[in-house]
Order: C-alpha cells, then structure tokens, then sequence
C-alpha cells in the first residue's frame, strides 16, 4: 500500500527459514517483555507479528492463562500461520488480527505492552505511526521496538554493505552492493532508527535497552540463494539481473561453500509511560541530566525510597527496576551509582537483583566490596516481610552474598571494622 515501501515475499515458509530466530533466543524475547509488565490480565500488542514464531508466540506461551496477546499483521497469509500454530498447541491467551499499523488504532484500546518489532523501517511516512502507537500505551505501560546492531550477523552485513569483514559470505554481500547499478540508501534500516528513537523519547522514557544474540551459519552459496529469494529488505528493496547473480557466483566459485558462522545482534529498546502512580518525571530527569556522580547516586536513592515507602504495586516498580538494571550494569557509570543501583535493586526487586547480581559480584571488585552492605539488605528485607521470608531469590542472593562476605572476611587487607561487621553478620544471617 501506499504508506510502504517495498513489500517482502509473503511466504510464510521464506519468512520461517531465513527469519526465524532461535527458540531459546525468541524465549529470551518472550521473558524480556513480561519483565516490562506488571500484575495480572496483561494485555499486550504485538504489531508486525508475520506468523508469530519470534514474537507473539512464544510471549504467549511464557504468558499467564489471564493474559492477552492481541497479535497484529498486514499480512492474512502469515496471520493464517499463527493461528493454526496457537490451535495447534493449545494457545487460549492470543487472538490474531489483520491490523495496518499506518492506520488508526486507537479503538483497540489501551495495552500494558506495545511492540513493533523490526516493521518501522518499511514505512515510509513513519512519524504520525509513532506518535499514534505511543497513545496506545496505557499508564505505566511499556513500548518496545528493535534495530540489529551488528558488527556482524547476515541482516546487519545486508544493510550495511556488507561491512569490513573478510569472510567469504561478508565479501560477497559487499561484492554484491558493489556491482548493484542502484543504490540502497532507504531513510530508516533494521540496522538504523536513531530519529525513530528520538521521537519515541519525547513522549515516553527511555527504560534502556538489552540486546539478544541469534547465531547463524551459512556459506556463499547459501547466501546467494537468499538473494535471490529476496529474503532480507536490501533484496526485496533492489533489483539485481541474473548476470549479475551469476557474476558473483563466478567470482566466489571456490568458496561457495565454505561455512561462515556469524552473530546477528538483536538490540530491543525499552520505553515506559509514566502515570500518576508512576515515578515522578521530574527527578528522573533531573537523574538522567545529572553529571555528578554523588547526586546521581542520590537521585537514584531518592526514587527508591519513594518507591519502598508507598510500595505501590503499579507501574512505578518495572519503570525503577529497569532504570535501576541499566544503572547497575552499565561499567561506564560511576561507582557511587552503580553501588546505589545495585543496592536499591535489592529493595525494588529481589528476582531482579538475584538475575544480574552473580554476574557483576564476579567481575566487579568495586561491587564486590559491597557484598556486606547487600547482604545486610537482605536480611533486613527478610525480617521485615510479615511472612518471615521472601522466597527462593532472598535464600540465593543470601548463600551468593555468604560466600563474598566470608571472603572478605578472610582477606587480611580487608579493614579489621569491616571483617567483625561481616563476621557478625554470617552469624545472624544464616
């Protein structure tokens, strides 16, 4: 239609063989959008969803019974896909509709989770799309869309020339840009939506991002079947002669089937709509513009004492937790940050904290150093719980922390202070 570019094949066989992620890299999609919702009865949206195998069914099947997936493509043969797969494995939580995201949608309603996942590049009028789909966020909500990141992966080296690597399947996609008589120079790609991204952070917040890898393996003469299938965009976008096809395959004839494992990164942005019963928008814009690391650290600690003191059940919480995870993880904040990320976490999120926590014990000496502090924070989190205990994640946070602190501990270096403080409390924290 008149609202997009090229069209890709509609082949839901094309689509499955060449774009279908890995099951265990789309169930870790699928975990990564229920981490953005709260409660119960959910509803979500999932737009651009073709047959549903990286996106809408595998939510599904992470999904509670209460749920509600609504599942939304141009596409009915695609569609026709989905529901015969979400028949087939008993799937009551989705419902599969032909929905036109350059259309008004707006009577279908507001959604705890909007996702437009690798669609917004095909558009080519795409600004009023993304103001109209940011009304469709209900308070508290989360918006989540994608771009491939690369250096490397058979979509990012098809959208980007190619690249720089010198593999055989890299040259030969570069070769082929290089003998194409037109030019692929579309205003958005799967590997660039950055005004996409700007737009989106004027009407929702920035949540951060996290990024997926999808390994593939392939040779020259696997690759030169995708083009000519039109698998990805830069192929379906172009229009390459058969004496050029066959050029390639001349050039590349003694390696064409040399095998080429390549990482395709996945990169999925997060954006939250505040409510009134969501953080304050105020200081957590004073904490992004902020520069100096103690008054990050502050701010940081000023919107978990908000959160922890009105304990509200709503939507703050997964806006915190995921600002507070960004903060944690991120190397390149400073210490005073990422010690008051980490810490506040534990107060927020114990699931959260207990997910990221090993890894950044193990390769931080700064927050390791802390393992008193966060072990005192779960036990006081646990003799404050009315029920005595938190659950399996305050039992291995504790037996994580334990072993920290008794290294410390036993560390000579360690201040004679801070080895009786972690002394006292291995005793009272068993």
């Amino acid at each position: 239609m008149d609202g997009k570019t090229a069209q890709a094949p509609n082949a839901p066989e094309v689509y499955e063989e060449y774009q279908a992620w890995p099951r265990e890299t789309a169930e870790a999609v699928a975990r990564y959008f229920l981490s953005a919702l709260n409660g119960v009865s959910r509803r979500c949206l999932v737009l651009g969803c073709a047959t549903g195998v990286n996106d809408a069914l595998p939510l599904a099947r992470l999904a509670g019974p209460d749920d509600r997936i609504v599942a939304g493509d141009l596409e009915n043969v695609f569609l026709e896909r989905l529901r015969g797969t979400s028949a087939a494995e008993g799937l009551t939580n989705i419902e599969s509709h032909r929905l036109d995201v350059t259309d008004d949608l707006s009577s279908l309603g507001r959604f705890d989770l909007v996702s437009l996942l690798f669609v917004i590049h095909r558009l080519k009028s795409w600004e009023q799309v993304i103001d109209r789909l940011c009304g469709l966020v209900a308070p508290g909500g989360s918006f989540l869309i994608s771009e491939f990141v690369g250096p490397e992966g058979i979509i990012f080296l098809s959208n980007e020339g190619g690249g720089k690597g010198r593999d055989p399947v890299s040259r030969l996609i570069r070769r082929y840009f290089e003998l194409l008589p037109e030019r692929f120079e579309p205003a958005l790609k799967s590997t660039s939506i950055k005004p996409v991204l700007d737009r989106l952070g004027k009407g929702l917040t920035p949540m951060g991002h996290q990024d997926f890898i999808w390994k593939q393996t392939l040779s020259p003469r696997e690759m030169l079947t995708r083009i000519e299938k039109r698998a990805y965009a830069p192929f379906f976008s172009t229009h390459p002669t058969t004496s050029l096809l066959q050029q390639l395959n001349n050039e590349f004839v003694q390696e064409l089937d040399t095998p080429v494992t390549l990482n395709e990164t996945i990169r999925i942005y997060h954006f939250g709509k505040v409510s009134s019963e969501s953080l304050p928008i105020e200081l957590v814009e004073a904490f992004r513009h902020e520069s100096d690391p103690a008054r990050r650290a502050t701010a940081l600690q000023a919107l978990v004492a908000l959160e922890v003191g009105s304990r509200r059940s709503g939507s703050g919480a997964a806006e915190l937790v995921s600002l507070l995870e960004t903060c944690a993880m991120d190397a390149a904040e400073p210490k005073a940050v990422r010690e008051a990320a980490i810490i506040g976490l534990m107060f927020v999120s114990l699931e959260r904290a207990r997910k990221i926590l090993p890894s950044l014990l193990e390769f931080s000496t700064d927050l390791r150093a802390r393992s008193i502090d966060l072990l005192e924070a779960v036990t006081f989190l646990e003799r404050a719980s009315s029920l005595g205990a938190l659950g399996p994640a305050a039992v291995d946070l504790r037996s994580i922390l334990r072993k920290h602190v008794a290294e410390l501990v036993a560390d000579p270096n360690t201040p004679p202070e801070t080895r009786e403080k972690g002394r006292t409390l291995i005793q009272t924290s068993t």
